[in-house]
């Protein structure tokens, strides 16, 4: 098989397990947010935020290191391996002698027990075979799908049953461990590889990820400026509420910009060299994630309460201007990270740095007094905020590496933004004159009717204004010509005469 087919084989794979490792979170979540109470699910993340943190600040990824390389020997396998244990033994170490602090921090004594138990799950993680890095190489993702696979369904298939008899967050916290346990075995398995502790080429190795160091600095910094802002304030039942509800909001960024994001960047590298065709690629890839991501989170968050009582029940209702703030916040991080790989393929990661420093310091200084002073939704209020001024300021920067203009920039976007405030608006009227019912049955109906009427609505308002401005090049065009190519062989079977 050519390495062509390989490559579409292994996306596929990919694309498959996403789907279905979506499919049993969502599940999972169902299920947990009737089980388990809003201060449970606050209590774990809180108690989670350290392990997440050091995890993310360590994280040198040998994996990364070892794909790149042209022909890796076993001494580097053994050395990505042994700094992979290293690594995993001092982010143990120091996640468990920080349990009293984050018990104090967090002003919960429930939280020492929790933090001494996800100490354990990065050494654990140390011990996978470090010859799952060879399945990328050798692109055999129907086995790196399955081992992903096996370890999701282990998690979704513990955490189900202890929440059902212990009704209580040690379920979510041991679901976690014992997935990483069944995750040693299984690699070993799937990809032997009898590991020998060597440190031959560590320079090397930790030299490579130096950027991606400070990335995950930043990253870490900005992921957990809400949780470990509300976690200061005591109240875990508003940390729960926010933790799940962001991930309702953020399910286009992480479902579609991200998976989005990947292809598209590696078309930008093959033309880095060719800034004309560089441009005209990322103004098409825009448009068409602005395209598919605005309608999407404005609908959320147009629709906010009607999720939140169908998706997660009534003991959940304060968190739907939380999920609304959190659709809007999601859309304009996806929408600035988007250019994050055209900063790398221009090699402008110096300045990359920069912004992102620039925009963490513009979230750290207005979210975290909006936590304090009013708590959950000025908080969100003031995310959503930063998140806009931050894609500004990414595009703002962007546009001299690429030699455009803001015109250019709006030219294939606006249209979507237009067309999402109209829809905005026709599904708040539609609501307000058919206020939300009290009966479960009711209130999923009114969410599928407002879904069904703000879909209609964007669909007609996008395509009138791409007909009023004169059927210009762009994301309106394209999805057009291959909605007319797909019908074409339809519509000549329709009109052939019978014999």
């Amino acid at each position: 098989m050519d390495i062509g087919r390989q490559v579409v084989r292994g996306a596929t794979w990919m694309v498959l397990l996403r789907v279905v490792m979506r499919v049993l979170s969502v599940i999972s979540q169902l299920v947990l947010v009737r089980l388990l109470t809003p201060a449970d699910f606050g209590l774990v993340a809180g108690a989670s935020a350290a392990y997440a943190i050091l995890d993310g600040l360590t994280e040198t990824s040998m994996t990364l290191v070892l794909v790149q390389m042209k022909s890796p020997e076993r001494t580097h396998y053994d050395t990505a391996w042994t700094l992979v244990v290293l690594r995993g033994l001092l982010v143990g170490l120091i996640v468990w002698s920080i349990a009293p602090f984050m018990a104090t921090w967090l002003g919960d004594p429930r939280v020492e027990d929790i933090v001494h138990v996800l100490a354990i799950v990065p050494v654990i993680q140390g011990l996978e075979s470090v010859g799952m890095v060879r399945l990328q190489r050798e692109l055999k993702f129907g086995r790196i799908f399955f081992y992903q696979l096996t370890l999701k369904s282990a998690g979704f298939l513990v955490v189900l049953p202890l929440a059902l008899l212990w009704r209580d967050y040690w379920a979510l916290v041991v679901g976690g461990a014992v997935a990483r346990i069944v995750a040693i075995p299984l690699s070993h398995i799937l990809a032997p590889h009898k590991p020998r502790l060597s440190l031959r080429h560590a320079g090397g190795m930790i030299g490579f990820s130096k950027w991606l160091l400070v990335n995950n600095v930043l990253t870490m910094a900005e992921n957990f400026v809400m949780p470990m802002s509300l976690g200061r304030t005591g109240n875990l039942r508003e940390l729960g509420l926010y933790q799940v509800s962001y991930d309702l909001a953020a399910l286009p960024a992480s479902e579609i910009a991200a998976p989005i994001r990947r292809p598209l960047h590696a078309g930008y590298a093959r033309v880095a060299d060719d800034l004309a065709a560089l441009r005209q690629q990322v103004l098409t890839g825009f448009g068409f994630l602005v395209m598919v991501m605005v309608p999407m989170s404005a609908g959320i968050a147009a629709t906010a309460p009607y999720v939140v009582a169908v998706a997660l029940g009534p003991q959940w209702t304060d968190a739907a201007p939380a999920l609304a703030l959190g659709a809007i916040c999601a859309l304009f991080d996806a929408l600035g990270h988007f250019s994050g790989g055209i900063y790398m393929v221009r090699d402008a990661q110096r300045p990359y740095v920069g912004i992102m420093a620039l925009c963490l310091g513009l979230r750290l200084a207005l979210v975290i007094p909006a936590v304090m002073w009013g708590g959950l939704n000025a908080g969100m209020a003031m995310m959503a905020l930063s998140a806009i001024i931050n894609a500004t300021a990414w595009f703002h920067r962007l546009r001299p590496l690429l030699g455009m203009t803001w015109r250019d920039v709006a030219r294939p976007t606006w249209r979507s933004f237009a067309a999402a405030a109209i829809m905005a608006a026709a599904v708040t009227a539609a609501s307000l004159l058919w206020p939300e019912s009290d009966a479960a049955a009711m209130r999923i109906v009114q969410w599928i009717a407002l879904s069904a009427w703000g879909a209609a609505v964007h669909t007609a308002a996008q395509y009138t204004l791409w007909v009023a401005s004169g059927r210009p090049d762009g994301p309106e065009s394209a999805l057009v010509a291959r909605v007319l190519t797909r019908l074409r062989p339809w519509r000549r079977t329709a009109v052939l005469p019978r014999p």
